[in-house]
């Protein structure tokens, strides 16, 4: 008996609430607390999952996190309709968690795109790569450097930066990294809480290991203290 394959198109996803679409893969700001938390829920088209998440950007530690069951990729209708049904559970969850357990103030927002302003390497044998990009804030503009070093195709890991007004602070560091390969790291989006001086920096990192993938990091970044 022939296969038909199922797609969950981003259009679909959107549709239902789930999904703001970016340029490369769909992020959703869902809301903030007034305490720094922000609820995201993201679909990740490499491994065709998705996942809502808790995420406390004074500390970047992930608070709450569940994906939903099964994939956005099906084989009947039957499936589609199964998996349609567990993510719309998944959100309600998720959305009382939000409310209920963490102060979260559900206002849907959007997550920016920065502004690229340089892109450099370095070096021969160990590779560096810096990018600054700029976003705008309380009528300031904001550097965010991105370096990252690579000998061949091995990384030698990133760091985060960010300035204003002369001053600087490293929001992110992974430290060195053995033991893959890692195509490039970018700073991806960001979005700014309503309550206060306080950002999420989304960063994308295209790697290669047994196969080509992507994934988001998200740091927390406040835009008023810790600058030196």
């Amino acid at each position: 008996m022939k296969k038909v394959i199922f797609v969950l198109s981003f259009s679909l996803l959107i549709g239902i609430g789930l999904f703001s679409q970016t340029e490369e893969g769909p992020i959703k700001i869902w809301g903030w607390s007034k305490d720094g938390k922000v609820g995201i829920s993201e679909f990740n088209g490499t491994h065709g999952r998705i996942r809502a998440m808790i995420i406390n950007t004074v500390d970047d530690k992930i608070l709450w996190e569940k994906p939903c069951p099964g994939y956005y990729y099906y084989e009947d209708e039957t499936e589609k309709k199964a998996f349609e049904k567990a993510y719309s559970e998944l959100i309600n969850e998720f959305q009382n968690v939000c409310k209920q357990q963490y102060g979260i103030e559900l206002q849907e927002m959007d997550a920016i795109a920065p502004s690229e302003l340089s892109n450099t390497h370095s070096g021969t044998n160990l590779i560096t790569s810096i990018t600054i990009s700029e976003i705008q804030y309380n009528g300031k503009t904001y550097n965010i450097t991105v370096i990252q070093q690579s000998k061949g195709e091995e990384s030698g890991g990133y760091t985060i930066i960010a300035e204003v007004d002369g001053k600087k602070k490293t929001i992110f560091s992974t430290g060195e990294i053995k033991g893959f390969w890692h195509y490039s790291t970018t700073f991806f989006r960001y979005c700014i809480s309503p309550h206060g001086d306080r950002a999420l920096i989304v960063i994308k990192n295209w790697t290669l290991f047994a196969e080509e993938s992507w994934s988001y990091r998200y740091i927390g970044c406040h835009l008023s203290s810790g600058f030196r």
